[in-house]
Parts: C-alpha cells; sequence; structure tokens
C-alpha cells in the first residue's frame, strides 16, 4: 500500500543456520531454562561426570568399566567413584556458587578431574562477562522440539541458550586446533599436565570459563568466532510493515559453519505463525489463512570437525562435528554419537515430523527447493510440502524472484476461487 502496510496479510522472516535465533526481548528470555533443568540441557557438550585424567606416567590405569569415560589417557570410572565425585562436587552452576568461586575442581586421587553434573549454558555466559548471547536457542528435547506446545511449567517445554564450546587449542599432531577455538585450555586440569596430548580433557572440560580470561571473538559473518558462532540474525516476528520486512532481509548475512538444521527452521516458521507464545503475534488457527513457505537447499546436516585419532584410523574429533541447536555428534542428542551419517538421518526424521505436526496443525507449507541435486533430498522437501504442487524447483542459476512469484499465483488463485 502507499504507506508501506498491508492491514490483509502478515508475514515474518525465520533465518537458520544449525539454529534460529529468537532474540533477546524480555517477552523471549522468559521462556528460557536458566538453571539447567530441562532433560537435555547442553548435555551434548559439556555437562555430566567428564574425567579430564592427567597426562601423568605416575598416574594408575582406572579400574573397572561401565561408569563415565574419562578423557587423554584415561579409561573407565567405577560407579562407587562416581558417587564420590557427585558428593564431592560443589553446586558450580548456582550464581550464588560461582559468584564467590570463579571455577572448582574435584580432584580423585592425584590425577583426575571432574566437572560439575549440570552445566547451565546461561551460567557459561555469567562467566565470560565480555560475551552477549545473541539470541540463539538449542531445540527442545523431544517431542517439544517438533511441537508448538507453549512453553511452562514443564522445564522441557523451555528453551536453553545456543553456548557453542571453545575448541582445541593447537596441540600435537592428534589435537590439532578446534573448528571455534576462542579462548586458551588452561586451566582445564591442574598445572603441569601434558595439555597437548590430552585433547578431550582439554575440549570438554568446563574450567577453563571464568570471568578476566583473554577472548578472540569475532561477530561480523560468515567466519564469525565465540559462543555465538554461526547464530544469524534474530527472527522478525509477524509484521505488516513492508519497510521493517526489507530492512531485516537487507540484513540477512551468510554464516559458516555449524551446518543446516531445518527441522528447527520450521519449527519456528509454525510457532511464529501460532497465537500462542513465545510469539504472540498470530491470530487464532480458523480465523485467517496460515503459510508456511520454506526455503532449502536440501536436507539437513552437521558440518564434520574430523582428524585421525591416535592410534586409530577413525577420524574424528572431540566433538566429531561442530555445534548445533541438537549439540555436536559426540556425547549428543542423537542416536549413534559416532556416526555422522546417522546423525543427520535423525535430523531428517525431525524436520519431517515437524512438517507433519504443522500440517495437522493447519499450516499450509510451500517450499522452493533451491539446487537439490541429491533425489533424497528432493523427496524430503517434497514431503515436507502440503502437496507436490506446492513446491518450486529451481537450479543454483535460477530465479528466486520466478519461484516466489510462483507462489504468489498458485497462492492468488485459491483466494479468487473460495
Amino acid at each position: 500500500t502507499s504507506n508501506g502496510t498491508n492491514p490483509a496479510a502478515k508475514v515474518a522472516l525465520v533465518p537458520f543456520v544449525g539454529a534460529v535465533n529468537i532474540g533477546t526481548s524480555p517477552s523471549q528470555s522468559a521462556w528460557l531454562d536458566t538453571i539447567a533443568k530441562r532433560s537435555k540441557h547442553n548435555a551434548h557438550n559439556l555437562q555430566g561426570i567428564y574425567i579430564a585424567r592427567r597426562a601423568n606416567p605416575g598416574c594408575p590405569p582406572l579400574p573397572g568399566e561401565g561408569g563415565v569415560k574419562g578423557g587423554g589417557e584415561s579409561g573407565w570410572l567405577d560407579m562407587p567413584e562416581i558417587k564420590t565425585v557427585i558428593t564431592a562436587l560443589v553446586d558450580f552452576f548456582l550464581p550464588a556458587a560461582h559468584a564467590a568461586t570463579p571455577y572448582t575442581v574435584v580432584e580423585i586421587g592425584a590425577c583426575d578431574y571432574a566437572n560439575p553434573s549440570n552445566v547451565n549454558n546461561s551460567t557459561l555466559y555469567e562467566l565470560l562477562p565480555e560475551v552477549t548471547w545473541k539470541g540463539c536457542v538449542e531445540a527442545r528435547p523431544e517431542p517439544y522440539d517438533v511441537n508448538d506446545t507453549p512453553p511452562g511449567t514443564n522445564k522441557n517445554t523451555l528453551w536453553a541458550k545456543y553456548f557453542w564450546p571453545d575448541g582445541l587449542d593447537p596441540g600435537d599432531v592428534w589435537f590439532p586446533e578446534g573448528a571455534n577455538n576462542y579462548m586458551s585450555d588452561e586451566p582445564f586440569d591442574a598445572p603441569g599436565s601434558n595439555l597437548s596430548t590430552n585433547g578431550w580433557g582439554r575440549h570438554f572440560s568446563v574450567l577453563k570459563y571464568r570471568p578476566g580470561k583473554t577472548l578472540n571473538i569475532v561477530e561480523t559473518p560468515p567466519a564469525t568466532r565465540g559462543p555465538n558462532r554461526a547464530c544469524p540474525e534474530p527472527i522478525l516476528p509477524l509484521t505488516n510493515d513492508y519497510a521493517a520486512l526489507t530492512s531485516s532481509i537487507a540484513a540477512l548475512r551468510h554464516y559458516q559453519g555449524s551446518g543446516t538444521v531445518t527441522a528447527e527452521g520450521v519449527a519456528w516458521g509454525w510457532r511464529v505463525l501460532s497465537p500462542g507464545v513465545p510469539f504472540t503475534e498470530g491470530a487464532p488457527y480458523g480465523e485467517v489463512r496460515k503459510v508456511l513457505v520454506l526455503m532449502s537447499d536440501g536436507g539437513n546436516n552437521l558440518d564434520p570437525e574430523e582428524f585421525r585419532m591416535h592410534g586409530s584410523d577413525k577420524a574424528i574429533a572431540p566433538s566429531g562435528t561442530h555445534y548445533s541447536s541438537y549439540g555436536s555428534l559426540v556425547y549428543g542428542r542423537f542416536p549413534d554419537g559416532w556416526d555422522a551419517d546417522v546423525a543427520n538421518q535423525y535430523l531428517d526424521q525431525r524436520m519431517s515430523l515437524a512438517c507433519t505436526n504443522a500440517k495437522e496443525a493447519g499450516i499450509e507449507i510451500y517450499v522452493i527447493a533451491f539446487g537439490v541435486a541429491e533425489a533424497s533430498g528432493r523427496q524430503l522437501l517434497s514431503n515436507c510440502a502440503t502437496s507436490p504442487s506446492h513446491m518450486v524447483e529451481i537450479d543454483r542459476n535460477g530465479s528466486l524472484s520466478f519461484a516466489f512469484d510462483t507462489i504468489a499465483s498458485k497462492m492468488s488463485k485459491l483466494r479468487l476461487t473460495r
């Protein structure tokens, strides 16, 4: 219209990479799990009883099996020893505790050190006051990751802040620099340990996150660095302000790393159309037509981060892949924490379920398949669409304007016949 608005329609924008940025307004922050009560709260990165084994020839081998695997040269920790760790750990991630003690370390014997049993992403940001959370979130635990259940008293309906862990400092030939190295790994355990050979301890230990450290943060895309790496521009909620829409589109940038998690893009595309929190701009179901347009270049994938492990012919880094809204491959939220193909198939399944759930709720889905060469990727996107006619395929040299014009034409014809 002449004043740049259209009262008959509203449009939202949901950029996604490996995660979605919901924004940092009080209305969105109100639905964050800031005290790590969810069943999945950074469990795929740092959480749990992780033993950072000092690379010391004098350390005896750990006995037994069936416990929690340690890092570096360690073996397995027996359950009685795990209970000892739990008993000894300070509740490091409550704000009152870390204010007085920047970090705590629990020693077992003279050789082993442990993380707290519950790692809180919100507190990790508090421990790095030089870094501000940008607004990206982790996916909710199943089944809430792919549905529109409003956040509430059930802690699994809340979201956790996205926090990409620090990558390894350069070490020996088996532990080169990590993909997102933004701080020193010291002191992941006691002074004098051989940091170059204990890559697992250096990667997973929370002890290095503390105030006063020198950080190498890059916020300008495409090659960002830090806890917010690969966190895109925030969602623009439903609006009929044409100027706001064009401004948000012009601000979109390409981000390297993380991968593609389309499941989160679909889920948040549905949530901005919903009338319920955390976005409330949507009209009630049944009153208006709700349309989601998904643009994708294929299936879901986690960017690999691999190298050859010492004494093994299998190439894998401590994390296995880059971080995403579902974490990284190793110690993650995937059926197989060592097989990236299985993890990517899991993400495809979550995306398909998000599409099915949204359509059953009354969301009409159009898909633009942009340069998708693989038949499996085209089929995945076609199945997401409301019908085969709801998908438009264009090649890498094709016109996105043509794709959107085609969809607009289809929508207009449907409106004129009703």
